[in-house]
């Protein structure tokens, strides 16, 4: 049983916008404790990411005493993380239906004079997603598919020297960074274990157009696909890192050992 040691942990507020990294954190089934508890909608209540906007990877949420806080070149707003109004409601996460409730009329009003378009923040109440390859389903938050992106060392050196340069590792979202010797290995594991904290691979990570925003200016810069698409194509997708369920409650912490099985 081979192992390595977690370099760093992420986590990502808003859905789309900008994450980050974290000493420790709470890991339950449905994802980190704050990772995707809160998403834009538009006026249909359809959901917004950065591939609609960009500019989405400049705002900066963080979790301090009690309050969301966002950044944003300069300006912030928060609320308590517990603000909400008016009743639960149907959105979707891609096909999945998913129970929201709006948040603070005062953050939206902020938001949405940042954005130049009406926007709401709401918080995510619950959302189930099938997780066809492992046959059953699961609870995760406003992810696009499911609860952890678990990416190993070994994969960005990798695109890096094929690209020929650095490659942020922001533009891929990972929850868990972990050490590895060969790349694209966490591909291949069904599982990995840190003492009681365990979680169970579910497949290959496939990555859409956000892979090529660029997450300091919010510009389109193709590089990251046109790279991956020598080496990484699974069928018509690219695949980088690779996508986990949770099994169990429990905080990693940096540093931590962990066991692939």
């Amino acid at each position: 049983m081979a192992g390595g040691i977690i370099t760093a942990l992420y986590q990502y507020p808003v859905k789309s916008m900008a994450g980050f990294s974290c000493a420790k954190a709470l890991a339950l089934p449905s994802g980190f404790e704050w990772d995707r508890r809160w998403m834009l909608i538009d006026e249909n209540n359809k959901m917004i990411t950065q591939r609609e906007i960009p500019m989405l990877c400049q705002f900066f949420p963080t979790i301090e005493e009690g309050t969301l806080r966002i950044s944003f070149k300069g300006d912030h707003c928060s609320m308590p993380i517990h603000e909400t109004t008016g009743p639960h409601f149907v959105s979707q996460v891609w096909d999945d239906d998913t129970s929201v409730v709006k948040t603070s009329f005062a953050i939206d009003s902020w938001l949405s004079e940042h954005l130049g378009q009406k926007v709401n923040l709401v918080k995510v109440i619950e959302r189930f997603h099938y997780a066809a390859p492992i046959d059953t389903t699961v609870e995760v938050s406003g992810a696009d598919g499911y609860p952890f992106l678990v990416l190993g060392t070994a994969s960005l050196d990798r695109l890096s020297a094929t690209a020929g340069e650095s490659i942020d590792i922001r533009r891929f979202r990972p929850n868990i960074v972990i050490t590895t010797t060969t790349a694209h290995e966490e591909d291949d594991w069904t599982g990995i274990n840190t003492g009681d904290v365990k979680f169970q691979k579910v497949k290959p990570c496939l990555r859409c157009q956000i892979i090529d925003i660029d997450q300091d200016s919010g510009q389109r810069k193709g590089v990251v696909t046109k790279t991956l698409s020598t080496y990484r194509r699974m069928g018509n997708n690219i695949g980088f890192g690779a996508s986990y369920v949770g099994l169990s409650k429990g905080e990693l912490v940096v540093g931590d050992k962990f066991q692939c099985i």
